[in-house]
């Protein structure tokens, strides 16, 4: 803002306070004045309420007095009865008219109609056994043409209900009255609770309609109480506004309404108002002129020293006009200022000068500056040095500077350039080769420049730095080459170390492996020895069928106890071929709960849930159980003083990496086992699944127990983790993939062999035993001729695609997994290919390396597998169920 604004500004500020004050005062005796009018017109409204009390409260009397006089007789005759009201409106100048009402009909006589006269319906006519009002809220009578309102009687001799006698007063009636207790000129008037008006002041008499009253008056006659009492802010018809005081009646639902227009209450005030403001305004006028004229002598000299301060910064002198000791102060120090500035700034320009030509130097940085319309650029020491020009040179030319690039780099950077400068570009970078003057050496310059460029775009001039960067592009490309020979050393040895990783992983597992031979091994030469004893006694005694048969169940529970065995051995080699099949979540828990009940103890409780929707879960359901016994004996072991154990199922959708490492994507059932023992530390879970480790006393436990759980899980297409911190129990979760949807299988009650039996009787099936074992051959041939189906054999898979080439006809292959050429998944597929849907049986005593694929192909539902040794039940019934699905498939 300019001097003369503040001057003005201060003069404001200086005369505000008063005149708020002032005003504040005004408007406080304003607001006083109002409140003393305001109970002025209330006590006018509350008199007019008494006087319309008064009127009514007569009339009442003279309505209740005719209605006495009314006999049973008159009644049956109304007619008798008009001459009789007819003198009495003679004698009571303010009545119009009386009629005569009768409940359920209506008027039944009417002073103002003729007789004879059809009387008009009331709108509704009265209610028997309801009375009627004494007062009515005025209206337009139909018979009369003008505004009424009724004062009304029940009849005591009717005998009935709801006769009423009703006096009818023109509602202008009720003017002399409001004339009567208000002086000439006020404004007042009566409103009925229908928020018409009774009368009021500026209605003239013979006015025909009943003008309704505001709004906030007519509800105020509508709901508020006998004898309430307020004051309002209102609008008149003609819009005027005005004050009103009203005030509610006792004898009739209506109210006293008392306005005075608001300019009579504020007039006075106003006035005052008006010549305060006045004055104030003159002064501060005249106030505000001379800080203007003042403000302007100041401000010519205040804008002379601005100036002077703003050439300060540049070096130099303004004059100041004098007249303002301080501003002539000022002006001296500005003066003072603007000669220390001028020697200031010329020291820096040489210091600065100075500065970066040592930063030149320093860094070894050669500077440019080409004006395009001339013909040489001016360079500097550090320029000339580099480009290897003599000692001293100051200038450069464009092609002498080109003619030093190297000739394989040249075109390129000509173009580069030329681009550039016809371009828009606001510089450029480049690298490239010289070959100096001087000494013929070649280096490898980098360059950086800017253009400057005048009206149209044109480029005027080029500014730029060059250094040489030899040394550099020497260094970085050796330790290119170091990084190079330091990364293939590295892969090298990570590669040496991994394969000692691995040799001491297959060092450790073969002596795992042959710590548990020892035990395997004497496990069997007990199972060889009774099954090599039974079979000698067997040939010594060939007429003892009791005693062969005696021998015979001893040798099958000698192979049992080594099946016993094998399956522990190769659980732990993680190659065990499960027989998966559907199993219930619900059930499973549920039964080995209430196992596990005594099994546990009493001081260990046993809870089992399952999340509604979850599915059947696909795996071997002897094993699993065994699995969860397993875990529920850690578990009881883990809570000595006693707990928990909840094993849960529910399924559970894995994304990408969202769930247990190396386990793909897709649909599980999770089951999990929880405890509140006592926990593991970190260190102690990692090493949970190594074989032979065990948490629990020396001799206590074999180390086996988890490590089998977690190949039981990963061979059954799913995967085992365990979470455990001390202190706060373990939860160990089994991921197991859902069983898929198929056909239902033969009821498992029914009689394989004897099925098979029924079978062949009509058509026996042909099934077709491939097994490079000739004795195996024989007894699974043996079996199932004894089931009374058809055997074709072969001891090769080459045999049997032959068989199958040569139209032979088969309904099922049996085939084992290990054989040489072919084996037994390779036959299954090239066998399928031959006869789409043909069912498979895969049998399999240790997998070895195959055993992912073939428990991969069982899941999927290409074929099923067994375990050798197989039973003859076991394999019957796996065929008739194999059987029983493709049957309904083709039906």
């Amino acid at each position: 803002m300019r001097f003369r604004t503040h001057l003005a500004l201060l003069v404001l500020s200086l005369a505000t306070p008063p005149l708020v004050l002032g005003s504040g005062f005004l408007l406080r005796e304003a607001q006083e004045r109002r409140l003393a009018e305001l109970q002025g017109l209330a006590n006018q409204a509350q008199a007019l309420a008494a006087a319309v009390d008064q009127e009514i409260a007569g009339m009442q009397k003279a309505a209740e007095v005719m209605a006495l006089a009314l006999t049973p007789e008159e009644l049956q005759e109304p007619e008798r009865l008009r001459t009789r009201f007819q003198s009495m409106l003679a004698l009571n100048p303010a009545w119009f008219n009386v009629v005569l009402l009768r409940p359920g009909v209506g008027q039944v006589l009417n002073t103002l109609a003729a007789p004879g006269m059809v009387l008009p319906e009331m709108r509704p006519p009265p209610v028997p056994g309801l009375p009627m009002p004494a007062v009515s809220d005025p209206f337009i009578g139909r018979l009369a043409g003008a505004p009424l309102v009724t004062v009304n009687a029940p009849i005591p001799a009717a005998g009935e209900a709801g006769w009423v006698v009703g006096i009818g007063i023109r509602t202008h009636h009720f003017e002399s009255v409001i004339a009567s207790v208000l002086p000439a000129g006020a404004l007042a008037g009566v409103v009925g609770a229908n928020g018409r008006f009774v009368a009021h002041t500026s209605t003239p008499q013979g006015d025909r309609t009943a003008a309704l009253a505001p709004p906030e008056i007519g509800g105020f006659a509508a709901t508020a109480r006998p004898g309430t009492a307020t004051t309002l802010e209102t609008r008149r018809v003609t819009g005027q506004k005005v004050d009103a005081a009203l005030h509610r009646t006792a004898a009739a639902p209506w109210t006293a309404v008392v306005a005075l227009p608001r300019e009579v209450i504020d007039a006075a005030v106003w006035r005052a108002v008006r010549g305060i403001a006045l004055v104030g305004g003159l002064a501060l006028v005249a106030a505000l002129l001379a800080a203007v004229l003042l403000g302007q002598r100041l401000g010519r000299r205040v804008t002379a020293l601005a100036r002077a301060a703003e050439a300060t910064g540049r070096g130099e002198a303004v004059p100041v006009p004098d007249g303002v000791a301080e501003l002539d102060g000022v002006a001296a120090a500005l003066a003072r200022a603007a000669a220390e500035v001028r020697a200031r700034e010329a020291e820096i320009r040489r210091l600065g000068e100075d500065r970066l030509r040592l930063a030149h130097q320093i860094a070894r940085i050669g500077s440019f500056d080409q004006r395009l319309d001339e013909p040489a650029a001016v360079v500097t020491p550090e320029y000339a040095a580099i480009s290897g020009l003599p000692d001293g040179t100051t200038t450069d030319t464009r092609p002498a500077a080109m003619a030093r690039v190297h000739p394989e780099d040249r075109a390129a950077h000509e173009r580069m350039v030329r681009e550039a400068l016809e371009g828009d570009a606001s510089g450029y970078e480049a690298e490239f080769r010289i070959v100096r003057p001087s000494d013929g050496a070649v280096r490898r310059i980098a360059c950086r420049a800017e253009i400057r460029r005048g009206p149209g775009g044109r480029a005027r001039r080029l500014i730029g730095v060059i250094r040489d960067v030899t040394e550099e592009r020497a260094a970085a490309e050796g330790l290119r080459r170091l990084n190079a020979e330091l990364e293939a050393r590295v892969r090298e040895e990570v590669a040496a170390r991994q394969a000692a990783q691995v040799r001491a992983a297959q060092a450790e597992r073969m002596q795992a492996l042959g710590q548990l031979a020892g035990g395997i091994a004497h496990d069997f030469n007990n199972v060889l020895q009774a099954v090599q004893g039974g079979a000698a006694l067997i040939e010594r005694r060939p007429g003892d069928a009791a005693g062969v048969r005696r021998l015979a169940r001893m040798m099958l529970d000698a192979t049992g106890r080594g099946v016993t065995v094998t399956r522990r051995l190769l659980s732990f080699a993680r190659r065990d071929e499960l027989r998966a099949e559907p199993v219930e979540p619900s059930p499973l828990l549920a039964g080995l709960c209430e196992v596990l009940a005594h099994t546990l103890g009493a001081e260990i409780a046993c809870r089992h849930e399952v999340a509604p929707g979850t599915p059947p879960l696909l795996a071997d359901k002897g094993q699993l159980e065994t699995v969860l016994v397993n875990l529920a004996s850690n578990a009881r072991d883990a809570m000595p003083q006693g707990g928990t154990l909840t094993i849960s199922a529910e399924e559970a959708v894995l994304e990408g990496g969202s769930g247990p490492a190396g386990l793909l994507p897709g649909r599980y059932v999770r089951i999990t086992a929880r405890d509140t023992g006592t926990g593991m530390d970190p260190a102690t879970v990692a090493r949970l699944g190594e074989p032979f480790f065990t948490t629990k006393p020396r001799g206590a436990g074999t180390g086996l127990g988890l490590s089998m759980a977690k190949g039981f899980a990963e061979q059954s297409g799913g995967a085992l983790t365990v979470e455990s911190a001390p202190g706060k129990g373990t939860v160990v979760s089994l991921w197991l993939p859902p069983a898929p949807r198929t056909a239902e299988a033969p009821p498992p009650d029914a009689d394989p062999a004897a099925a098979g039996a029924e079978g062949s009787a009509a058509s026996p099936h042909r099934v077709l035993v491939v097994d490079d074992e000739p004795i195996v051959r024989e007894v699974l041939s043996g079996m199932l001729e004894a089931a009374g189906y058809a055997v074709l054999t072969a001891e090769g898979g080459a045999e049997a695609l032959q068989l199958l080439d040569a139209g032979e006809a088969v309904d099922v292959l049996v085939s084992d997994l290990s054989m040489p050429g072919m084996g037994g998944v390779a036959l299954i597929e090239a066998a399928q290919a031959r006869r789409p849907s043909l069912p498979a049986v895969l049998l399999t005593g240790y997998a070895g390396d195959g055993a992912s694929i073939a428990i991969s192909g069982a899941l999927s539902g290409t074929y099923s597998l067994l375990r050798k040794p197989v039973g003859e039940a076991q394999l019957i019934e796996r065929i008739e169920a194999l059987m029983a699905v493709q049957e309904t498939a083709q039906g």
